[in-house]
């Protein structure tokens, strides 16, 4: 049970004291009467959402390149075990620097755990258009501006972290394929790291070219190959003595493994490849 309080016939405010975070509950209102007098019961599904932290919430697919007279749609997927409120999330462009940044829900919204959302400015153009969807999933919110050639694609916490980005381009598509009209870019491992081009491929032809809302045609499972730890997340070399150091520490299950290792900044951009092509053993620091 929970603590609460009666405001008013339209409002009661819950003790969130009471709610343990990331837990979702179901709430049930019983004896409750509409505004002609008859009984209602309500249910609804509660919770108390965490700050994400990056890849937390993932890019799972793009369509950047819609057919005439239809709108680009962005696919997003928990990819953690948080309830993640949705109002304190934006997508925004490259414009020398992250821009035009849009908000995709303008109230509190949970965003649960293994779950998809797609955003569109018209979600009917997806329904006409693609046979695979998920229309429980459609959320319709102004998008950034994304050229059909190339661009990029950011997801954003509350303007400032960056919690996962795609530099896509036309090239990304099959290379078979005779145009690009209306075929999305989906990512084949969830896990993988963040703007890895050889993780997206066209959708299937199967699907008719996209999956909004649904698992997509593309979808790997990885493999666990074993662990990898790097401590800080964040760090600065500038050497004021804080977070100047970063370990990263490989421990794996197999040999003969290929690894890249690249550090970004907090914007997005390489900084430097210290690793490339490298050759593994079964550890390393």
């Amino acid at each position: 049970a929970l603590e609460w309080r009666y405001i008013n016939s339209s409002i009661i405010e819950l003790k969130t004291t009471m709610l343990a975070a990331n837990q979702l509950y179901n709430l049930t209102i019983t004896n409750a009467n509409d505004c002609w007098g008859n009984d209602k019961l309500i249910t609804s599904k509660i919770g108390l959402p965490s700050q994400p932290i990056a890849n937390d919430l993932i890019l799972n697919e793009v369509l950047f390149n819609p057919i005439t007279g239809a709108s680009d749609y962005i696919e997003i997927y928990n990819n953690s075990d948080k309830l993640i409120d949705l109002s304190e999330i934006f997508i925004g462009n490259w414009d020398e620097g992250i821009a035009n940044a849009k908000q995709i829900v303008n109230q509190r919204t949970l965003f649960l755990p293994q779950n998809f959302i797609v955003v569109s400015e018209d979600t009917s153009s997806i329904v006409k258009n693609y046979s695979i969807y998920n229309s429980a999933s459609f959320i319709q919110a102004d998008l950034p501006s994304f050229p059909n050639d190339s661009g990029t694609v950011y997801l954003v916490y509350e303007d400032d972290l960056i919690l996962d980005f795609l530099n896509y381009s036309e090239k990304m598509q099959f290379s078979l394929l005779d145009d690009f009209d209306g075929k999305s870019l989906e990512r084949i491992i969830y896990d993988d790291s963040q703007n890895n081009r050889d993780n997206w491929h066209t959708a299937s032809e199967f699907v008719d070219w996209g999956t909004p809302g649904y698992r997509n045609s593309q979808y790997q499972q990885t493999k666990e190959l074993g662990d990898i730890t790097i401590e800080p997340q964040l760090f600065s070399p500038d050497n004021d003595g804080y977070n100047d150091v970063l370990t990263i520490a490989l421990n794996f299950i197999k040999a003969d493994l290929i690894i890249d290792i690249e550090i970004y900044d907090n914007q997005g951009r390489m900084i430097k490849k210290l690793e490339d092509n490298f050759f593994m053993g079964y550890e390393a620091l």
